[in-house]
């Protein structure tokens, strides 16, 4: 990956390649959901699924993560190829409430973006092809006091993106990764 600028870029990369690890669970984990095939080592294992939220656990560089997502249920306005805008809660052991936002398209490295949910203006930064909130933590406090969550991103040709995704199911989905992968202990 080359020499990093400091530990924010440093972070922003491990961040990006979290969410490419996301993006292929994802899809594992819909054609997991979709198969009956036999069970491999790396493939996401279902939780369950809470309202529009789905949560499963992965095995990550040896350890167990978790995960909770939902898709967008808009997404304006259209843009050929983008694919499906996923919204992911991850907790890691060292990493918790992880939030971040598969856009489906390049973006200006190191600019921003707003997401509302619950009353609450969150900032976050881009970064190749996803949004990362800097402070999961009170993302995740907006998004169990919201119905939805409505980010607003700078998007290709100086269109302004706007995504919408359901909250219905958040907070089961979260706690139930939280139980899964539970917090270390603190010495």
């Amino acid at each position: 990956m080359g020499a990093c600028l400091g530990p924010y870029l440093c972070g922003m990369r491990l961040a990006a390649l979290r969410l490419f690890t996301a993006y292929w669970l994802i899809a594992a984990f819909g054609l997991a959901a979709a198969s009956p095939r036999a069970h491999h080592p790396w493939s996401p294992v279902p939780i369950g699924t809470f309202g529009d939220w789905q949560a499963a656990t992965h095995p990550e560089a040896g350890v167990k993560v978790c995960y909770a997502l939902t898709f967008a249920k808009s997404s304006k306005p259209f843009l050929r190829g983008r694919g499906n805008v996923v919204l992911t809660v991850a907790e890691r052991p060292g990493d918790r409430d992880g939030v971040a936002i598969l856009l489906g398209y390049a973006v200006l490295p190191h600019a921003g973006a707003r997401v509302q949910a619950g009353g609450h203006d969150l900032h976050f930064y881009l970064e190749g092809r996803s949004a990362f909130a800097p402070h999961g933590r009170e993302a995740i406090a907006a998004f169990q006091a919201g119905r939805e969550a409505v980010g607003r991103f700078p998007g290709p040709l100086s269109m302004t993106m706007i995504d919408t995704f359901s909250l219905n199911g958040f907070a089961a989905a979260y706690a139930a990764i939280q139980q899964a992968c539970p917090p270390a202990p603190t010495p």
